[in-house]
């Protein structure tokens, strides 16, 4: 795991980050007000983004993680290299929101699809901090049955 600056990362990671920056204004998120957009980078190259639903009820918040896995699905994309995560708000923390426990293990599927560990970046509003690691050092011991 390595936390960066925005200057650090490569030209597609800036665009992603980015691209899950502008996805972020688009959050549903009038009672925890933290908004977060994603992106993801597909292996053919396509950037897809998404952002979060958290409504009154936690229990069915949609995490951009799986809102962005979700609509990339939809559109037949799921050989997936590269997921960013941006969000602001509420959380006045100057660290990058990691992906939680649920998202983890469904981000854990990604692997079993493309055969390759999936990279994460996580920046925080002010894009000063940006964690990039996989989800395989996040996630090390996944609940697999097969």
């Amino acid at each position: 795991m390595q936390i960066l600056k925005f200057s650090q990362l490569s030209a597609i990671e800036k665009k992603l980050i980015n691209a899950a920056k502008r996805a972020s204004k688009g959050a549903y998120s009038p009672y925890v007000k933290t908004n977060v957009g994603g992106a993801v980078l597909t292996n053919n190259g396509k950037i897809i983004t998404a952002s979060s639903f958290s409504p009154a009820s936690t229990t069915v918040n949609l995490c951009v993680e799986r809102a962005v896995i979700a609509t990339a699905n939809a559109q037949g994309q799921r050989k997936i290299k590269i997921l960013a995560v941006f969000g602001h708000g509420k959380n006045k923390s100057n660290d990058p929101l990691p992906p939680c426990g649920v998202c983890r293990q469904f981000l854990y599927e990604i692997t079993k699809i493309t055969g390759q560990d999936l990279i994460i970046l996580s920046s925080n509003a002010a894009k000063t901090k940006i964690m990039k690691t996989s989800i395989k050092e996040l996630f090390p011991y996944p609940y697999s049955r097969y």
